[in-house]
């Protein structure tokens, strides 16, 4: 007897989890023995073939998910991506179309359409994607991925889009970190200064708003000043995930670095096994140039968690700059299977292969 589909499509779900692909190939094959057609296992097999790099089988499967339920859009998603890692244009924009008319008009659905079309290098059509969606129902949500998804340099825009969420959300705290931001990336630091001070008066959650003031001082040059604020945050931090986000968030920064480390330190004492500290660990040590320090430390995270984007790439970043061309591309080329979007995530900190 094969066995309960339900729970053999469990086993490949927990395989998928662990990074197991083959594991979970195997277990969708045979519960679709069991269950042919099945969308959800289809949709699933799909991925694991697709991160073990049979795009055949993986395109094929996609199709098959998508006559079973149009409605699921993963498959869809997952096309784009293929079409897009082999260069066919035409065949992005074909899926692309396929999934616009799929979808529904709901603001989660059209927010992960237009990141797809960021992350296929079509940033104006996203943004269209957001006009349209916010003619039809303004959102805060909306507004904030609009927000997120212009050019820094539409200044206008994005100081619009901030105002609407002023208005639609008014206790909102991305509207008041994005203005500082802003302010920040225009060399205005006493406006972002100013403006988190007065936020830290009203939050009784300080650690995050004393942590985004530290950096704005910090890039501002003000090292007392932003030490005193590291060290309030330092003191809020009770447990291994503020101690991390600390660190991550000064790492992602590039200051304070030594103190960055000693709090990524501190969270592994409590919590060893955490791969995202152990990533956090290795993107100071890059930041700091301790090539063979961040390759152990993204090491142990991805023996933690074996397709852990951020980690892989790191890693990948750490070995071009080492030399180590060939694995840099293998680690890269790893990281954006499991994440479309990481590329961008890294050059927007100034880190580039």
């Amino acid at each position: 007897m094969i066995g309960n589909p339900v729970v053999l499509r469990m086993r490949g779900s927990q395989a998928l989890e662990k990074g197991a692909f083959a594991d979970a190939v195997t277990a969708f094959d045979t519960a679709l023995q069991v269950e042919a057609g099945h969308s959800y296992a289809l949709a699933n097999r799909a991925y694991a073939r697709f991160m073990l790099g049979d795009d055949a089988g993986a395109l094929a499967d996609t199709a098959d998910a998508i006559k079973a339920n149009r409605t699921a859009l993963g498959p869809y998603g997952l096309r784009v991506q293929i079409a897009h890692e082999q260069g066919r244009t035409d065949a992005v924009m074909a899926e692309m179309a396929a999934l616009v008319a799929a979808a529904p008009s709901e603001p989660a659905t059209q927010i992960w359409i237009a990141g797809l079309y960021r992350n296929v290098d079509r940033p104006i059509d996203a943004l269209r994607v957001y006009d349209r969606a916010i003619a039809l129902k303004p959102t805060a949500t909306l507004h904030a991925a609009r927000y997120r998804a212009r050019p820094k340099a539409d200044r206008a825009g994005r100081q619009a889009d901030l105002d609407a969420i002023a208005r639609l959300s008014p206790k909102s705290d991305f509207d008041d970190s994005e203005r500082a931001r802003m302010l920040d990336e225009t060399g205005n630091h006493v406006g972002a200064i100013a403006l988190y001070t007065r936020t830290l008066a009203t939050h009784a959650d300080k650690q995050g708003w004393l942590t985004r003031r530290g950096i704005s001082h910090a890039t501002a040059g003000e090292t007392a000043l932003a030490a005193a604020d590291f060290m309030q945050a330092r003191k809020l931090a009770k447990d291994a995930n503020r101690l991390n986000n600390l660190c991550w968030e000064k790492a992602v920064s590039g200051v304070a670095l030594e103190t960055a480390l000693s709090e990524c330190d501190a969270a592994l004492r409590l919590e060893p096994t955490d791969a995202a500290i152990w990533d956090s660990r290795g993107l100071v040590l890059l930041r700091l140039g301790r090539w063979t320090d961040a390759i152990s430390a993204y090491d142990r995270a991805l023996a933690l968690s074996p397709w852990l984007a951020n980690a892989r790439y790191g890693r990948a970043i750490v070995r071009a700059r080492m030399g180590d061309k060939v694995r840099a591309e293998a680690d890269a080329s790893a990281a954006r299977r499991s994440s479309f979007d990481i590329t961008k995530a890294y050059s927007d900190m100034g880190l580039t292969l």
